[in-house]
């Protein structure tokens, strides 16, 4: 009897076809959408938090990496964040050049990119983007950089941040100039 069963169920997945299994299942479409926004963004940064890291990404293995946090605080308390994900030609040790966003050329600001970690197992989003921050943590209203520029230079001891950008249909414009601490990897 129970070979029976079993014979009869594997007949009824070939004969429905593998693809209704999902529906069976309700199996959810875990992709995120690029953008939240529903308006152009326009900040002046009041501060940048700016660490540096060696090939650590596979597909660009020739390449480091600078993170940049980028905030300003709003009188309600919440912040505009710009997280700016920067490879650049190895052997740089400071951030500075034009970087054309997407996921080619020496200078690029990484667009949304979904990152798998073997040592957790588990996916992340990592990439270029504008987001708003409550109490520190990133809320649901942000933006991933979809095209434009990032300009880094530096006079005197001083940088200047410029992003330049599209997330979708909205413009992402962010000013930073003052001190830039660069945080190297332990």
């Amino acid at each position: 009897m129970k070979g029976f069963l079993v014979k009869g169920l594997v007949a009824l997945m070939m004969a429905l076809g593998v693809s209704a299994c999902d529906e069976w299942l309700d199996v959810e479409d875990m992709e995120q959408p690029i953008s939240t926004l529903t308006q152009d963004v326009n900040f002046t940064a009041e501060k940048v938090i700016c660490k540096r890291f060696d090939n650590i990404y596979a597909d660009f293995h020739r390449q480091d990496n600078f993170f940049l946090e980028i905030t300003a605080t709003r009188e309600d308390g919440q912040q505009d964040v710009m997280i700016l994900d920067l490879l650049l030609p190895d052997g740089k040790a400071t951030p500075e050049g034009e970087y054309k966003v997407g996921y080619t050329g020496n200078y690029i600001a990484l667009s949304k990119m979904d990152l798998y970690d073997p040592g957790s197992g588990m996916m992340y989003m990592g990439g270029s983007y504008y987001g708003t921050a409550k109490e520190g943590y990133i809320t649901d209203y942000y933006g991933f950089l979809t095209e434009g520029k990032v300009i880094i230079s530096s006079l005197e001891g001083e940088y200047f941040v410029t992003v330049d950008a599209m997330s979708e249909e909205h413009k992402i414009y962010v000013y930073y100039h003052g001190p830039l601490e660069i945080i190297l990897p332990k």
